[in-house]
């Protein structure tokens, strides 16, 4: 299945990216694309433990299912004042 990945603020930055399309096997959830998004970037892999996973506009643990079509975004944990 395909599935439209998001990322947010500081993240986005070092990766280079704001948004990409990832290959999942058919019974993937949030937690197996985490593991392979973090598996071929290493930014993702450094900010793994602080992020937090929403998918189709709401948080969600690493153990929802995703489906054809979905988008999962990844949220780093922002400060300000």
């Amino acid at each position: 299945m395909k599935i439209r990945v998001l990322a947010f603020a500081g993240l986005a930055e070092r990766l280079g990216w704001r948004e990409r399309e990832v290959t999942l096997t058919a019974d993937a959830c949030a937690g197996d694309a985490l593991n392979a998004l973090a598996a071929a970037h290493p930014p993702i892999a450094e900010a793994r433990a602080s992020l937090a996973l929403a998918v189709n506009e709401a948080y969600a643990p690493p153990s929802r299912p995703l489906a054809e079509g979905d988008t999962l975004a990844l949220i780093p944990p922002v400060s300000g004042g």
